[in-house]
């Protein structure tokens, strides 16, 4: 009976293999897909002449009926009326923003991510720089919300935990835009082949009660122990519940109304000179302990900068912190900052 037990091991141990194999296939990810990656292997994919992106070739304009209570975003197969883009050049392109050549059709184009999960599922985990749109909200985000703010000829890079359903390519299509790629594999092979996946500032903190900064520049900081405002300010982590907020209704009402305040930008420089807030001055980040520290204590500060687009305290989390430290005693963070400044409708002004 042991010999018997013995001799079927090895069909077992194949059988087993053949399975996971098939199932492999079946999601479309490679076995080695999540241990290798290079510059070499996206340029390879993206240079290839046989893609879409060269050949264009024709799609289906019909597509399938989708069953009753379908959720339309975790589909296995990929649509037939969009083409496909290997999660290999997303991340080159977009998430590591590497160039492609000068002849190239992505050369110079604009791209959006479109992330098509629930609020919820995008905050614990999305592909980077990707824009959140529930498709059950579909409609009020196409005329009020994210997707509005989408130029019509901008590419978009759409993607579920899986593939989404022809019908919501359609949708797309009927609402404007018409350049539509789908991420292959979805956010699934995504996380298949190792690729980061981000978390919202207020997952975050929900998580660990640390709000989101910039992670290179914070761990510099760390390692030399100083606090990213300068000075000899006692470094430590922020979270929204301590930096004070102010929203973009209560800024314009007192921007309007003439009351004194300083009003600092504290982002990288070239953004500030493209877009910023009328009446608004640029001080960086590492200089804000310098700048204030001869100020009356009392005198009125708001910061605000765009280099997170509103997803997280960022730079100016950091800047509330240090005067708070330094005894300011009105001292606010623009809620949402320059993106949600624009959303509320008021204006910017800048070199585009």
């Amino acid at each position: 009976m042991t010999e018997g037990r013995r001799s079927l091991r090895p069909l077992l141990l194949g059988a087993a293999l053949l399975t996971l194999g098939a199932a492999v296939v079946m999601l479309g990810f490679r076995p080695d897909a999540g241990f290798r990656y290079s510059a070499e292997e996206a340029l390879a994919v993206l240079n290839d002449r046989e893609r879409p992106w060269f050949k264009r070739p024709p799609l289906p304009t019909e597509t399938p009926q989708a069953a009753n209570g379908a959720p339309l975003i975790d589909e296995e197969r990929p649509p037939a009326n969009a083409w496909q883009m290997p999660a290999v050049a997303v991340k080159y392109m977009l998430v590591d923003r590497r160039p492609v050549g000068p002849d190239h059709p992505f050369c110079g184009r604009h791209f959006e991510i479109v992330d098509l999960r629930s609020d919820d599922e995008y905050a614990v985990g999305h592909v980077r720089y990707a824009v959140s749109v529930p498709w059950a909200q579909f409609d009020a985000s196409a005329a009020a919300g994210e997707l509005s703010r989408l130029e019509k000829e901008c590419i978009l890079i759409l993607y579920g935990a899986r593939h989404p359903h022809g019908k919501v390519v359609e949708r797309f299509r009927a609402a404007g835009w018409t350049r539509l790629y789908v991420l292959q594999g979805g956010l699934r092979e995504w996380k298949v082949r190792g690729f980061e996946v981000a978390k919202t500032a207020a997952q975050i903190v929900k998580e660990s009660e640390i709000a989101y900064v910039d992670e290179k520049m914070r761990d510099a900081r760390k390692r030399a122990g100083r606090h990213p405002a300068g000075g000899d300010l006692k470094l430590r982590m922020i979270s929204y519940e301590g930096v004070p907020l102010i929203t973009p209704e209560k800024l314009k009402q007192k921007i309007d109304g003439g009351e004194p305040f300083e009003f600092v930008y504290v982002s990288d420089k070239s953004l500030f000179e493209r877009k910023r807030i009328a009446g608004s001055r640029w001080v960086p980040l590492s200089k804000i302990a310098e700048e204030f520290k001869s100020m009356p204590r009392e005198r009125e500060v708001v910061f605000y900068c765009g280099c997170c687009e509103g997803k997280s305290l960022g730079m100016s989390g950091w800047a509330v912190d240090a005067l708070l430290q330094m005894g300011f005693q009105k001292v606010s963070h623009l809620e949402g900052h320059t993106k949600a400044w624009e959303v509320a409708g008021y204006p910017v002004e800048g070199k585009p």
